[in-house]
């Protein structure tokens, strides 16, 4: 069972290398806007049309550090366009405290995405934001948020886990609008 286990971890590990490693489309290139950077991207058909579009991160490189997500979408006549845009659910470069780096990553789906960001330092924090594709709004809404805390030095004792879903926590939220410091107040 050991052994499978390593094997398993040996070939995510590559898996994610080749991932982190690969080379952008130059059709993407565009959307690279002056100043920043392409800091992660995955396709996959974000909108039901059985295209192949993008989830793009930038990093800003100034000392915002911002990273603005897109969704970049294929038109019928196959030119992409930016469909939506959102600055604040990617956290910036130095946002994670004394853990560095918030991002930990984006995983893009059919009709969907989750960005995960962590950080902190004794008092450690972790949130994930799922979006979805909603045919009827034409747009990528928010349908779950997992926010999680500890202290490091007593992890066991002290995690603390919530979990929030539409609509009893908090209503209809479309990406280019989600701020992940007031998503519990939308109406």
């Amino acid at each position: 069972m050991k052994r499978v286990l390593l094997v398993l971890s040996l070939a995510l590990q590559a898996c994610a290398a080749t991932a982190a490693t690969a080379k952008p489309p130059a059709e993407l290139a565009p959307f690279v806007e002056p100043g920043t950077r392409l800091a992660s991207f995955d396709a996959a058909d974000m909108n039901g049309d059985g295209t192949q579009d993008y989830v793009v991160i930038l990093q800003r490189d100034d000392e915002t550090g911002t990273r603005p997500l897109l969704i970049i979408g294929r038109e019928k006549t196959g030119v992409l366009k930016l469909l939506k845009r959102n600055d604040q659910l990617v956290g910036c470069e130095s946002c994670g405290g004394m853990m560095g780096d918030p991002f930990q990553e984006l995983v893009v789906r059919d009709k969907g995405f989750t960005v995960s960001n962590a950080g902190g330092s004794r008092g450690r924090w972790s949130h994930s934001f799922e979006f979805k594709y909603a045919r009827r709004d034409d747009t990528w809404q928010l349908v779950r948020a997992e926010e999680s805390s500890y202290d490091a030095p007593d992890p066991d004792t002290s995690l603390k886990t919530s979990v929030y879903l539409p609509p009893r926590d908090f209503g209809k939220i479309d990406i280019a609008d989600f701020d992940p410091f007031d998503f519990l107040e939308t109406p």
